[in-house]
């Protein structure tokens, strides 16, 4: 190839470059528009007089100025889920989930036992409850749902899979809702089609103060 070709070869490769650039951008602007709204409406969502908290009891809330937040990146998108934590909860889910959806925030589910970490990205959402238990949620198209649990029968006090061991018992959801008992490997195997090489990431909650919502809603 000659002098002229070649220079002429790296011009194109230049253009083309700088063409793909080009079009990375405004995906990448609306991207970052699209999470600065979120935080907005979040900011704005935690400093009402109270704040719906049961997708059970629709006149249910909670009081902002105990509660704290955290934020979690969900599904595979730049808008982070809102998580946040009761203050007082007695009787009432210990921690909601919401999510931005259609210019509002909107609620996506509650735990009574409260979320402690998640697969990034990934949708799946992890519940620590009493005695052991241990469920997997996954988030999905804005619902939130069980689909593995991991239940310590030591704790619990007896064979819940019938195996005649008292160990750990395992088990996914059907697509009709039942829970159906499977093996650990079975369990290792669902989990890691779920999430990959992704490791668990821990939930970390702020106070709902102005300060952290300045700090961390941006």
């Amino acid at each position: 190839m000659n002098k002229k070709r070649r220079n002429v070869c790296k011009g194109l490769i230049t253009v083309i470059a700088l063409c793909f650039l080009l079009c990375l951008i405004p995906a990448k602007t609306e991207a970052a528009s699209a999470k600065q709204k979120a935080m907005k409406a979040y900011k704005k969502f935690l400093t009402q007089e109270s704040i719906p908290w049961s997708v059970y009891n629709y006149d249910e809330t909670a009081d902002p100025s105990l509660c704290k937040f955290s934020l979690v990146y969900l599904d595979n998108n730049s808008v982070p889920e809102l998580v946040v934590s009761g203050g007082d909860t007695y009787y009432k889910p210990y921690m909601t989930i919401y999510t931005y959806k259609n210019g509002k925030v909107t609620l996506v589910e509650n735990s009574s036992y409260g979320f402690s970490s998640y697969y990034k990205k990934k949708g799946i959402i992890v519940e620590s409850a009493a005695k052991g238990a241990t469920f997997y949620n996954k988030y999905s198209n804005g619902q939130l749902k069980i689909v593995l649990a991991k239940l310590n029968e030591n704790a619990q006090g007896r064979d819940l899979n019938g195996d005649g061991k008292i160990g750990y018992a395992y088990y996914k959801t059907t697509s009709s809702g039942d829970i159906k008992y499977i093996s650990k490997s079975s369990f290792n195997k669902r989990l890691k089609k779920l999430v990959g090489s992704k490791n668990t990431k821990k939930l970390k909650f702020y106070k709902n103060t102005a300060k952290n919502r300045k700090k961390y809603l941006k």
